[in-house]
């Protein structure tokens, strides 16, 4: 991360860099890709205050099927829904395990998770008939007893398999009463998991919606607003300091009877947020938070006086710009540093080569376009965006 990476290019850099010009290098306007390339680049990506980025979503539909099951054949979906939960448990990690729509989805291979995929893997064996016939669900035991009139359950997410038959949905699952239920009772289990809450939204600055999850952040001063986006029951909030371009944080809330509430606080410290959060909320919108996970580029760091006394040295920058001081930050193999008199964005990046890149742009646009061709999925969280 940037506070080993960068540290190694810094030696390297400032002491080349500074006493001969070689080693940084500033390029203008960033690339020479045009301009209408590098809007759709941005618009891929869609990160900061852009439209709120899609998951895969389960297609599924309710419909029983002609499959009449053997006594034997149902009986062996409680030791197929035991292997199913050791698959989960052992995967849930690597796999990104999610629930979506109630089915158990893999964010790593972006597919939703079939029984014949669990047992190429060794965790279960059925027949081709059951393997036809049947759902993988990621599901709280709590639910399904409510569906099926029982008291109680864990509310922790669960596998359970569903056997589609010609008498209805066979459902089991580890630890609780398998039973078979009727299509529109497994319609009820699955729609608590619908992630549609309304439209997709990114509030503006001055907006009552935008007003409302600042406030509901508690966060005050000089601020920041990296991403922020919501729909009529859940939203999300990254948000920097000015004053301290490393105190970022990232919220997730909860519209309760119009009022924005905070469920999660500390998603800058998470390893996967979007897992972390269908964990706890099942039902919500995942593409409210941002393409990047903010853990993944390690420490966000502040100061880059080496840096700066490079590219004035360089001729970069003027001596004098720096004055009035600067907007400084950096994660991962990016820095990004804009003085305040001048407004002048310069990115920085460390190449394959472990130099230190830097190049210029005119807007918040291009910043983020500038860092896209460098990196699939770039901290853009460290530029300035002012909202």
């Amino acid at each position: 991360m940037i506070d080993k990476r960068m540290a190694a290019a810094s030696a390297f850099v400032i002491a080349v860099g500074v006493a001969t010009g070689a080693g940084m290098y500033f390029i203008h306007n960033g690339s020479n890709t045009t301009t209408t390339e590098q809007t759709e680049v941005t618009t891929q990506a869609q990160v900061g205050n852009a439209s709120a980025n899609k998951d895969g979503t389960v297609d599924y539909k309710i419909g029983l099927s002609d499959f009449e099951p053997s006594d034997e054949q149902v009986n062996s979906m409680i030791t197929v829904v035991e292997g199913a939960q050791k698959y989960y448990d052992d995967k849930a990690v690597s796999d990104g395990f999610l629930s979506q729509f109630g089915f158990l989805y893999s964010l790593s291979k972006e597919n939703t998770v079939s029984l014949s995929e669990i047992i190429a893997d060794g965790y279960a064996k059925a027949d081709d008939d059951i393997v036809k016939n049947t759902d993988v669900l990621l599901i709280r035991p709590s639910d399904y007893n409510s569906v099926i009139g029982a008291e109680g359950g864990e509310k922790d997410l669960s596998v359970f398999t569903a056997l589609n038959t010609k008498n209805g949905y066979f459902l089991a699952g580890v630890g609780v009463e398998p039973k078979m239920l009727t299509a529109q009772q497994y319609q009820q289990l699955v729609g608590m998991y619908s992630f549609e809450h309304g439209e997709i939204k990114n509030p503006k600055k001055g907006e009552d919606e935008y007003n409302a999850i600042i406030k509901a952040s508690g966060v005050s001063g000089n601020i920041d607003v990296k991403h922020i986006a919501c729909d009529n029951k859940y939203a999300v909030l990254v948000v920097g300091s000015l004053d301290n371009p490393t105190d970022i944080k990232e919220f997730a809330f909860l519209n309760d009877n119009g009022k924005w509430g905070i469920i999660a606080n500390d998603l800058t410290t998470v390893a996967n947020a979007k897992q972390y959060m269908n964990e706890r909320y099942p039902d919500m919108e995942l593409g409210l938070l941002p393409i990047y996970n903010i853990k993944d580029y390690g420490t966000i760091v502040t100061g880059f006086d080496d840096y700066v006394s490079s590219l004035v040295s360089l001729g970069m920058i003027k001596d004098g710009d720096m004055k009035q001081g600067a907007y400084e930050c950096g994660a991962g193999n990016f820095v990004y540093i804009e003085p305040k008199a001048t407004g002048k964005r310069l990115i920085g990046h460390v190449n394959s080569q472990n130099k230190l890149e830097f190049f210029e742009a005119s807007s918040l646009e291009e910043a983020i376009s500038i860092m896209l061709q460098k990196e699939k999925n770039p901290p853009v969280f460290i530029l300035k965006f002012d909202n």
